[in-house]
């Protein structure tokens, strides 16, 4: 059975990439493949980190070994730089050698697809490479990058991409043999409507309204994800009972701070920061929606966060821009979702209201959403997909 070595973002650090590798990582750990990640998910800004008490195992899953890079002081150089790159690198090839590993394992392409990149020069052993909308439709466009990332993608023996991204790694030398289509899903298993209550309680003391309902924001506090405007329609509401709940810290945190003291919505909001993907699912079933209202996003990604909350049973209100992603296509609004325009503040006020003032029927929409997508989400059948994938380049 194949031994990963997985040079990636990974929790702490927030943000879908970090969750990808997390969930793939535990799949793969629970089939008996040993997993070792190499991550520099301890250095990272504390901005950019989820909250783990210490006394939280549930970082290293069953068969899944940790590599984290640290920062000490005979590191110092003129000019200064975190050296992720070559730490990482560093880190990648002891764990290769010393634990006999056999393939490397990469996601996201700067640092960690360029770590990746240098293993697998140094130990000689097949690389995967997956990236994400912001690899291609960002990093690409860099007169410093675009060199660099051409050449790992050429170079990889395996890109994981999407169908959208195919033709464009196409054009730059990556052949079809070179690029497997394996799709995320949600652990049905873990994303589920027996999911645990989140204990707000412990977090926030003194603050928690019991018995209202919960909007739930979850993601980076930039401009075209939807949370200011989100906070702008609550505001025409702010004399119901209800709770928002954000889930963010980097970003315009300022910003957020002050629209959420203009809204007057100070005593009705908990931002309560970045949690771990594993407690994700406990966020979820104490919600009564989720809200992911991104909007004029230049880049082509599909949030997972509204899929693992419909597992929960959860009602999503998504974006015009959002709902025609992905799979999201299949739910019906006003029937298993609700869909906004996030530019037009009436009809956001509007929709938000109807889960406030019925989370009956908010309960309702999260339930159709769930009876459409459980048939689609197939953890386990992912997870053999990326076992098959690892076991051809090793069968080469």
């Amino acid at each position: 059975m194949a031994k990963i070595c997985l040079i990636s973002k990974y929790p702490p650090i927030e943000g879908f990439v970090s969750s990808y590798a997390y969930w793939l990582a535990r799949g793969l750990g629970r089939r008996g493949i040993e997993v070792h990640v190499i991550t520099n998910a301890e250095e990272v800004d504390d901005n950019y980190k989820a909250k783990i008490d210490k006394q939280d195992d549930e970082r290293a899953p069953r068969n899944v070994t940790l590599h984290d890079t640290c920062f000490t002081p005979e590191q110092g150089h003129i000019p200064p730089s975190d050296l992720y790159v070559e730490k990482m690198a560093s880190l990648g090839i002891e764990a290769v050698k010393d634990n006999n590993l056999d393939l490397i394992d990469s996601r996201y392409l700067v640092p960690y697809g360029v770590s990746a990149f240098l293993c697998k020069i140094a130990t000689n052993k097949p690389l995967v490479v997956r990236h994400a909308g912001s690899d291609l439709e960002r990093l690409l466009h860099s007169e410093y990058l675009n060199a660099l990332c051409v050449e790992v993608l050429r170079r990889a023996d395996k890109v994981v991409s999407t169908p959208v991204f195919v033709a464009l790694l196409n054009s730059l030398g990556v052949t079809n043999d070179k690029i497997a289509v394996l799709q995320e899903t949600v652990d049905p298993t873990v994303f589920s409507p027996r999911a645990r209550p989140f204990e707000l309680s412990r977090y926030v003391p003194g603050k928690l309204h019991e018995n209202v309902p919960v909007v739930t924001y979850v993601g980076k506090t930039f401009r075209n994800k939807g949370l200011f405007q989100l906070i702008k329609a609550l505001h025409g509401l702010r004399k119901m009972k209800f709770t928002l709940l954000i889930l963010s810290q980097a970003g315009q945190a300022g910003t957020l701070k002050r629209l959420i003291r203009e809204a007057r919505l100070e005593e009705r909001t908990i931002v309560l920061g970045f949690v771990p993907p594993w407690k994700m699912p406990s966020i979820y079933k104490i919600s009564t929606c989720v809200v992911t209202a991104e909007f004029g996003s230049p880049i082509h990604h599909v949030p997972i966060v509204p899929r693992e909350a419909i597992a929960v049973q959860r009602c999503v209100v998504l974006s015009k821009d959002v709902h025609r992603l992905g799979v999201y296509p299949l739910l019906a609004d006003e029937i298993s979702m609700l869909e906004v325009d996030p530019t037009r503040l009436g009809d956001f006020t509007r929709k938000i209201k109807k889960v406030i003032t019925d989370p009956d029927y908010a309960e309702g929409l999260g339930k159709n959403a769930w009876q459409r997508f459980r048939k689609i989400e197939d953890f386990e059948g992912y997870i053999t997909e990326n076992i098959n994938l690892y076991e051809s380049l090793l069968r080469q």
